[in-house]
């Protein structure tokens, strides 16, 4: 993503998806099979599956194999499950830090044992958000100037992100806000956090344009259906690795009117904004570094 937001010391720099791959958006195109509705909800749940890797490496490893059912490396397998690889197994690549490559196995390319039954099923919600990775996303929402407030909204209205075009708000006295994001006051902890990764997306995916920080892109070609159904595949990936029940497989159906929306929208944004949410409720980033000005 060409913008500031995946530039930052947020995100791990050694082996960077961009220096291995050029754009998973293009391995995406290859198969022109997953541009259809039933294929990306496919694709939605087997990312958000597998919580030990990256979203991203999930989808590397989709793409070589929609059908895996757990994948290790073959140390990983030996170590933990006392499993060993078969010699005519085939390896699948995911990208690790500090090392350009890592291969790894599907449990159908191994023998031994059987798994232990939390992995059976790997994904199994919760349905209740920690309260800690809830307070680290709102404050590190405060470190990009997006005003997180609660505020009277219909049973209807979970809450919506709004881009400060012609004023700043105030936040602490200290610095101006770009967006605010208003959150129904009547929501418990996880639709809050649910809504509030749904909006973040829409910042951080650019529908709502960027500014001279350009810490973000600018996508506001993109039509309101296809806006929403990156925002809330975003929002769907976070919570789905958090553990968390959401309403998002329906929510996303009201807007696949038209799946030639699903050739407009950017799976590489989707994966890469779902990553950078999820670390923001890990810890305090810190301060955004000042933009270099360029020398005449």
């Amino acid at each position: 993503m060409e913008n500031g937001l995946f530039d930052d010391e947020d995100f791990e720099t050694a082996a960077s998806p961009e220096q291995t791959v050029s754009s998973i958006d293009e391995l995406f195109r290859r198969s022109k099979e997953l541009r259809s509705s039933s294929k990306f909800f496919e694709l939605l749940t087997f990312v958000k599956k597998f919580r030990n890797y990256s979203a991203f490496n999930n989808a590397l490893v989709y793409l070589q194999n929609p059908n895996t059912t757990y994948y290790a490396t073959a140390s990983h397998w030996r170590r933990e499950f006392r499993r060993q690889v078969k010699p005519d197994a085939r390896p699948m690549v995911i990208l690790a830090p500090m090392t350009p490559v890592l291969m790894v196995y599907d449990i159908e390319d191994t023998d031994g044992p059987p798994l232990p039954k939390y992995l059976i099923n790997p994904f199994e919600a919760k349905g209740i958000i920690n309260s800690r990775v809830l307070e680290f996303t709102i404050e590190n929402c405060k470190r990009d100037k997006i005003n997180v407030i609660k505020t009277s909204k219909s049973f209807l209205n979970a809450g919506c992100a709004i881009r400060y075009f012609f004023r700043e708000k105030d936040i602490g006295g200290k610095n101006s806000s770009k967006v605010s994001i208003e959150i129904n006051n009547k929501l418990e902890n996880t639709p809050v956090y649910a809504t509030l990764c749904h909006e973040i997306a829409h910042i951080y995916l650019g529908h709502l344009g960027n500014d001279k920080d350009e810490w973000w892109p600018d996508r506001r070609y993109l039509t309101r259906d296809q806006k929403e159904l990156e925002a809330e595949a975003t929002s769907y990936l976070v919570c789905g690795r958090a553990g968390l029940e959401t309403k998002s497989a329906e929510y996303l159906s009201l807007y696949l009117k038209d799946e030639n929306d699903l050739n407009q929208i950017s799976i590489d944004c989707i994966i890469k904004t779902a990553a950078f949410i999820e670390r923001m409720g890990t810890r305090k980033f810190p301060a955004r570094k000042a933009k270099k000005t360029k020398k005449n």
